[in-house]
């Protein structure tokens, strides 16, 4: 292994410029130092700032949508208390007509005319009577004696789907759940 020794250099010249400009180079390493310690502290700050920003968003974010997920909760309850029927129920009602094409909107129409005719059949009038005691008594006297609306729901979709032909499905769906009810058929093949 070499052994390190001292290079001595003999300048014959004056060397005054070349100090200069050694110590100026110096300075110049300096400065960009600080300068660069400088800008790294600023965007570590930024990143810093932005990290929190995007925390904030996000906290925000999933707070409005815990709302929006509770106010949905609750409509459903309410929406399934005004109808009769329960929140499984509806939303399976919900799922099963939104796979056959109806929009909730529609779905929600026609379970809320259901909700109206079951009432008014169990007191012996309306559109419901007056179809079913022409097309199926037999059909009308279960939903009559139903216990829940819930239930009469059931009777009503297992009757669509039992139907001699279109016509009758037709028929009944518009008599139990009105215009929205005569969509509804296309998700009935078997009851």
């Amino acid at each position: 292994m070499a052994a390190k020794k001292d290079v001595v250099v003999t300048v014959g010249r004056d060397t005054t410029a070349l100090k200069k400009g050694m110590a100026g180079g110096s300075t110049s390493v300096k400065k960009f130092g600080r300068v660069s310690r400088a800008d790294l502290k600023k965007t570590a700050g930024s990143i810093a700032k932005m990290g929190a920003a995007a925390f904030a968003a996000a906290a925000v974010l999933a707070g409005v949508f815990a709302k929006k997920a509770l106010a949905s909760a609750d409509a459903i309850g309410k929406f399934s208390d005004r109808i009769g029927i329960s929140t499984t129920a509806l939303q399976k009602y919900r799922f099963a007509f939104g796979l056959a094409g109806l929009a909730q909107e529609e779905t929600d129409k026609g379970l809320l005319t259901f909700s109206k005719r079951i009432g008014e059949a169990r007191a012996g009038t309306g559109a419901m009577v007056d179809t079913l005691k022409k097309i199926n008594p037999e059909l009308l006297q279960l939903i009559i004696n139903s216990k829940t609306e819930g239930e009469a729901l059931e009777i009503i979709f297992k009757g669509m789907g039992k139907a001699k032909n279109a016509a009758e499905k037709n028929a009944i769906a518009n008599a139990a759940l009105g215009r929205a009810g005569v969509k509804m058929t296309s998700a009935f093949k078997e009851g």
